[in-house]
């Protein structure tokens, strides 16, 4: 067994599920307001979610701080809550969490995160009335799909969706309430039985990737390293070098963003598709150069043949669009079928590793 599925194995406790049940819906909601509220960062388009890491660090703080030795905790504390110094002196070294539980916690928020985010209740949701809400007689909506559209896994009263769209309202009366229980109802039932049958694809491929292939999982290596009871990462000094330089970029940008007069880092996607003009080179279509810290961390921790055929299977696909502009083939719809080629990989993928298995 490995040291990460060793931890969890022992990690799970009442406290942690109860605490798990509490930052979840205030993870989720944290989303939504980034994603849809603020329409920014877009923390779910990467893989390793940034928000779940930073949720991490502040309980190891707290770890950290419940682990102080107890005179020093009560001296630090009784100027700032007087009398309750003592029983925090006492009881604050029992509320740390040990690194079964903070990877325990580390997996609830992730997997909830990726519920909540691109492509999944993000989506959902608003699919539920969009084609009620947007159908005029323009479209005729009404008369093409609607009598198609399930009443019972959709809110279609015009009168409730006002309040959705627009603002202005509440969901808690009854009549809105009533009208969204039934769809939200169902559709939970259909995500956990989705969530269910993706717990068992895992479980039928966990021994051939862990055991038998031992795949290095890249996305678990910083959650793990930092959840170690005695890890090092935190006195690295490339380590807060590389947050530091991350950080700058970041900082740099977002100013230069509200005050143009601020000069930007170019560490952005430039489309070099711009500068090709001839046939059939300008077939390639887009092709982006930047240099993102995230991408680029996450690099290092990928294998190198993984990152090979990332890079290689790209050209291969820019080399395919320029074979078709040089043939004029470029007017047959979505030739050269790249969207095709990738679901039949990816399907082709899936099939080999349930035989595997």
């Amino acid at each position: 067994m490995s040291r990460g599925a060793a931890f969890v194995a022992r990690g799970f406790s009442w406290r942690v599920a109860l605490l798990g049940l509490v930052l979840i819906p205030l993870n989720c909601f944290w989303v939504q307001q980034m994603e849809i509220v603020w329409y920014s960062a877009q923390p779910t388009t990467i893989a390793l979610y940034f928000h779940v890491i930073f949720t991490l660090a502040v309980l190891l703080l707290g770890n950290w701080l419940a682990r102080v030795p107890a005179p020093a905790l009560g001296r630090r504390l009784r100027p700032v809550i007087g009398p309750l110094a003592a029983p925090a002196e006492r009881w604050a070294p029992r509320l740390a969490l040990d690194p079964g539980e903070l990877l325990v916690l580390y997996i609830m928020l992730a997997i909830s995160t990726s519920l909540a985010g691109h492509d999944a209740l993000e989506i959902l949701v608003p699919i539920m009335s969009f084609g009620f809400w947007n159908a005029t007689p323009e479209n005729r909506w009404h008369e093409l799909f609607h009598r198609l559209l399930p009443r019972h896994l959709t809110v279609a009263n015009e009168k409730i969706l006002k309040g959705y769209y627009l603002g202005g309202d509440t969901l808690y009366t009854w009549e809105h309430l009533r009208a969204w229980a039934m769809p939200i109802m169902l559709w939970t039932a259909f995500i956990l039985v989705a969530v269910f049958v993706m717990l068992c694809i895992n479980t039928i491929v966990r021994r051939q990737w862990t055991e038998k292939e031992r795949l290095a999982f890249p996305i678990i290596q910083i959650p793990l390293e930092i959840c170690q009871p005695r890890t090092m990462l935190f006195r690295n000094r490339l380590f807060w070098i590389g947050i530091a330089a991350a950080g700058l970029i970041d900082i740099v940008n977002g100013l230069s963003f509200l005050y143009p007069s601020v000069p930007s880092l170019p560490v952005r996607r430039i489309d070099l598709n711009q500068y090709i003009v001839d046939r059939p080179w300008v077939g390639v279509g887009w092709l982006p150069i930047s240099f993102y810290p995230f991408a680029i961390g996450l690099g290092y921790l990928l294998p190198l043949d993984l990152l090979f055929s990332s890079w290689f299977f790209f050209w291969v696909w820019k080399a395919q669009r320029i074979m078709t502009f040089a043939l004029g083939w470029e007017n047959r719809p979505d030739f050269p079928y790249v969207n095709q080629q990738s679901f039949g990989a990816y399907l082709g993928l899936a099939l080999f590793a349930l035989y595997v298995a």
